[in-house]
């Protein structure tokens, strides 16, 4: 294949559960026990309901939200973040993340990302081993994005990836690839994806210069000699998620905040 990036997807492979999480930003588990649902603590904003409809526009750096289940629209756009732990989440709806700062994904549940969810991000590489749709744009501008690991997903959507010049490596062997869903991404050598019947004129893409069967070789080679690698992450990732969903059914977390409408909270 000529291209060697095991080290990029070993990268993917590495589950932060709470405490890691808590360590890694300077919290105790006595500060995160004694804080309230919604209380910032330290630049970390808490949330310990599964339901949440509160827009934030508070400038915090960390999201700890270990029983939330879906993200609502626009709910994270006015903020500043570097890391976000929510487990649980299987939906974020339209824009319910712009955030420029973002250096860290870790959505192990996450099954569908709506339209402009993670533009403009820096996040290196992204693996959702349970994601199975994303929308227009969800990645957008993405620039410092290398890797996209995504072993359900059967849908990448229209413009996906617009704009990730230094995209690389695309694995996601159930797929069906939409139009302009690589404009713009001069860097993409290797893609493994069920069907690539897609349009793009941008005429800086793989598929535009006449060389995405090559990415496609290189997609299969190096899904192959990964194959043992993603399987193992996605039996470890799942026995994570089952672990914490028992968590917060044991801890009585699946419940609502007060806000049954959306509000804004400043």
């Amino acid at each position: 294949m000529g291209q060697n990036y095991s080290h990029t997807v070993s990268d993917n492979f590495q589950i932060t559960t709470l405490q890691q999480f808590l360590s890694s930003i300077g919290l105790s588990q006595s500060d995160y026990d004694t804080s309230g649902n919604g209380q910032v603590v330290k630049k970390c904003l808490i949330l310990k309901t599964a339901v949440s409809k509160t827009i934030f526009q508070k400038q915090f750096k960390y999201i700890c939200a270990p029983y939330l289940l879906s993200v609502v629209e626009n709910q994270f756009i006015q903020v500043s973040v570097k890391k976000i732990f929510m487990p649980l989440v299987k939906d974020v709806h339209r824009c319910g993340f712009q955030i420029k700062s973002l250096d860290h994904l870790d959505f192990p549940s996450l099954q569908n990302a709506s339209e402009y969810n993670f533009i403009n991000n820096t996040v290196k590489n992204i693996n959702m081993p349970r994601l199975q749709l994303t929308h227009t744009s969800s990645f957008l501008n993405s620039y410092n994005l290398i890797s996209f690991i995504a072993l359900q997903i059967t849908e990448i959507g229209q413009s996906c990836f617009l704009d990730c010049k230094r995209l690389k490596v695309v694995i996601a062997p159930k797929a069906h690839i939409s139009n302009f869903a690589f404009h713009n991404c001069p860097k993409l050598t290797t893609v493994l994806a069920l069907r690539q019947d897609f349009t793009c004129y941008c005429n800086n893409c793989p598929k535009c210069k006449g060389k995405f069967g090559q990415c496609i070789e290189n997609g299969l080679e190096f899904y192959e000699l990964e194959r043992t690698k993603f399987l193992q992450n996605a039996e470890d990732s799942g026995k994570f998620v089952q672990l914490m969903e028992k968590e917060a059914q044991f801890y009585g977390y699946n419940r609502e905040d007060q806000n049954q409408e959306a509000v804004v909270q400043e």
